[in-house]
């Protein structure tokens, strides 16, 4: 029940907060689009130093698209099976239907958080600077963490999801992450 009494006491719907970070939490997932974007535009413009790695920037740029795709495949499937409900969705003071987040619950996509997940796909910037180094390795790392924890926050501000709806969401995507990255990391001498 400590998961009820964390949810009631951050339940703040509709602040502006809330909803800016509602809104602009999955954008991440567009990463992968602009990065593709960016190698297809050094291509057409024949900028050498990407033609003369882009097979490297092709496979890496598959690589940041199967993260998105496995991660929200993972969490739609989950959800699917999982049905649990949102802290929103409950009736206080009792909370019935609340279940715990390793029970199978009673109708609901509560779990995991979509958001929290996609969100989590802000640490693929880490990656890309390691391919096209611009800022200090802090930088992108600091970003992700940032933006992951306001949009986690937020979601718990809306009653949209419990704590650890949120870190099996943002789990998902790191597992997604490494087992793409070293995968991709066997096919990169080929």
């Amino acid at each position: 029940m400590w998961e009820i009494k964390l949810s009631a006491l951050l339940y703040n719907p509709g602040t502006i907060f809330g909803t800016v970070f509602e809104c602009i939490g999955e954008a991440p997932m567009l990463i992968p689009v602009v990065f593709f974007a960016f190698i297809l535009g050094g291509i057409i413009v024949k900028n050498q130093r990407i033609i003369a790695r882009k097979r490297e920037l092709l496979l890496f740029s598959c690589y940041l698209f199967c993260v998105v795709i496995l991660s929200a495949t993972a969490v739609a499937t989950i959800k699917f099976l999982w049905e649990r409900t949102r802290f929103c969705d409950l009736t206080p003071p009792l909370y019935e239907g609340y279940t715990p987040f390793y029970a199978f619950g009673n109708g609901g996509n509560s779990f995991p958080s979509g958001h929290a997940s996609m969100s989590a796909i802000s640490f693929l910037l880490c990656d890309i600077n390691d391919k096209f180094p611009t800022f200090s390795k802090r930088t992108p790392t600091l970003f992700a963490w940032l933006f992951t924890l306001l949009v986690c926050l937020s979601r718990l501000l809306e009653g949209a999801h419990f704590l650890t709806d949120l870190i099996a969401g943002v789990l998902i995507t790191f597992l997604s992450k490494f087992a793409l990255k070293r995968l991709f990391e066997k096919f990169k001498n080929i």
